[in-house]
């Protein structure tokens, strides 16, 4: 066998595994060792009989010359339909202006003007009704190429595509660069010293990675996991950024997410509660109602107004948009809220590696009937059938109930979500494990909790980013260093990006923020500053040419 029967048969082969995985992902096999060896069987199989194989291959290469033979055909008769044209024109033109001449000469004067607008008109048409002709030729050869260029590399190709995994925007362009186009999937975590930043560059890039639509989104949404805040400032937070970068879109004056008036916001909600009383019987009411009007007047034209409007902007293009923004609290009484995921309205993307994954962290248990008989395969299926978290326990199927500070409820709510595209944890340190997925000291168990969170990023194919503490030594020398992070020295090679913080204090309250990079597995180590804005929660570029100068900045507007 000569060199290019070789690479013929070795391009039948690629070809052949690639529809035996397609037909395999119908079937539901994941299972990665379980599809090789049934491709290498069905492969084994198909050339056993190397007469049969040989014919089948004939045939297809046929198949492939014949139509190939049919294109050039069908050129070739575009061409020669396309000369003979040029070839009948002349002449038709010919007699049908030598027609129009003897016409035009009896014709009174002004007649023969309009006629000449006339010819120029017909002129122009016809010349255009060669064009699709054209267009169709040029169309034909354009596959041609595009066929000879990807004949050999097809199936490459749509394995490639299949294992390639799409870059998270962050919305900030410069750090989307340094990151090598975004984040990948796995696990970044971002340190700093206290009060840096760290929560609000993390709100700031759910903010615009939704806001921007900076990804590709489809019925997905980003998952906020707030161990350290409550949502009451994370709305906060988001209102006052939305109030710098669109105060005059929405015609508001900015504010600080700190001034926001709280006391305010509860006497106006009082008023309503008593407008509501009044409005039975608003005639026995008329001088209270003109008080509340004046008291509502009085609120409604400072900050309040202005925090309702933005609040109302934040709950609309995140909180009720798709994609969405989803902050979740976690507590004790967490399982109503996982039945309510487990539903069948809350899981559109749920697969059966989801499935199989809810099932190791419910610690899934055998279905018992009434005569005593346990099937596995039952159990499966009401988890598959999208009972509720009370129906799984009242069956007695959950032998592991997760905490409200457990990493294993995270990871329940990723799994049974299934559309999560982007994870913030905030913070590490406040992440507990389980017992039986993690012992030791503090030190050991924040490496397994980082295990099982890198395996379900890379298993989900998403970022998560979580947000650390730094050793206090760290804070003091001021040196970066992968190292920093509070936890093991394993966690600097068991995530994809380490990030840590540096601020210093500029004019007007606006802060100089230096991201170093220590750790960037796909991509290089590097050094990115920001302006950054505590007030509004809100970072802005640097611009490029004075990168080394944080002085000099530029509106991120």
């Amino acid at each position: 066998m000569d060199e290019t029967e070789r690479e013929r048969s070795r391009r039948e082969k690629y070809a052949f595994y690639d529809d035996m995985g397609e037909r395999l992902t119908a079937m539901g096999i994941t299972d990665l060792k379980t599809r090789v060896d049934i491709a290498e069987q069905e492969w084994y199989l198909f050339t056993l009989n190397c007469e049969d194989y040989e014919q089948e291959r004939l045939k297809r290469s046929g198949e492939r010359e014949q139509q190939r033979e049919i294109e050039r055909e069908c050129l070739r008769l575009i061409d020669e339909e396309e000369a003979a044209r040029q070839v009948e024109t002349p002449n038709a033109d010919h007699d049908e202006k030598q027609e129009s001449a003897t016409e035009h000469d009896q014709q009174p004067e002004d007649e023969k003007q309009s006629d000449g607008g006339t010819e120029q008109e017909t002129g122009a048409t016809e010349g255009d009704e060669d064009e699709p002709e054209s267009e169709t030729t040029e169309s034909l050869e354009l596959l041609r190429e595009i066929d000879e260029m990807l004949s050999d590399a097809t199936g490459i190709i749509r394995t490639a595509a299949k294992n390639a995994i799409p870059r998270f925007k962050t919305g900030i362009a410069s750090l989307d660069e340094k990151l090598g186009g975004g984040l990948a999937a796995g696990v970044h975590i971002i340190m700093a010293p206290p009060s840096t930043g760290k929560t609000a560059q993390s709100l700031f890039i759910c903010q615009k990675a939704i806001s921007d639509k900076a990804n590709d989104w489809g019925d997905e949404q980003v998952l906020y996991w707030g161990l350290d805040t409550s949502e009451p400032d994370v709305r906060a937070r988001l209102a006052s950024c939305v109030s710098l970068l669109k105060e005059k879109e929405l015609g508001i004056e900015r504010f600080a997410y700190n001034d926001v008036p709280n006391d305010k916001l509860i006497r106006l909600n009082q008023l309503m509660n008593a407008v509501k009383r009044y409005r039975k019987n608003p005639a026995s009411h008329k001088r209270e109602l003109k008080e509340c009007l004046k008291a509502i007047k009085e609120i409604m034209d400072g900050t309040v107004g202005d925090y309702l409007k933005a609040a109302d902007e934040v709950k609309r293009t995140m909180f009720e948009s798709v994609p969405r923004f989803r902050f979740m609290k976690p507590t004790d009484r967490t399982r109503n809220e996982i039945s309510e995921i487990l539903g069948e309205d809350c899981r559109p993307n749920a697969c059966e590696n989801h499935s199989q994954m809810l099932e190791n962290l419910l610690d899934l248990r055998p279905y018992v009937d009434e005569y005593g008989y346990k099937d596995m395969d039952e159990a499966r299926e009401m988890l598959k059938g999208y009972y509720s978290y009370e129906e799984l326990e009242k069956n007695h199927l959950i032998g592991n109930h997760p905490q409200g500070d457990e990493v294993e409820l995270l990871l329940t709510y990723l799994y049974a979500l299934g559309n999560v595209r982007l994870c913030v944890v905030d913070f590490l340190q406040r992440l507990k494990i389980a017992p039986k997925n993690g012992s030791g000291d503090e030190q050991q168990k924040t490496v397994q909790i980082l295990d099982l969170l890198s395996n379900a990023a890379m298993e989900l194919k998403i970022p998560i980013i979580v947000i650390s503490s730094m050793s206090k030594e760290a804070v003091r020398t001021n040196k970066p260093d992968m190292m920093n992070v509070n936890g093991s020295t394993r966690l600097s090679y068991d995530v994809e990006t380490i990030t840590e913080m540096r601020a210093e204090q500029g004019e007007k309250s606006v802060k100089s923020v230096t991201l170093h990079i220590v750790k960037n597995k796909s991509y290089k180590p590097c050094t990115l500053e920001l302006k950054y804005l505590p007030a509004y929660n809100c970072f802005a570029e640097v611009k490029e040419a004075k990168q080394e100068d944080a002085g000099k900045v530029r509106e991120g507007r």
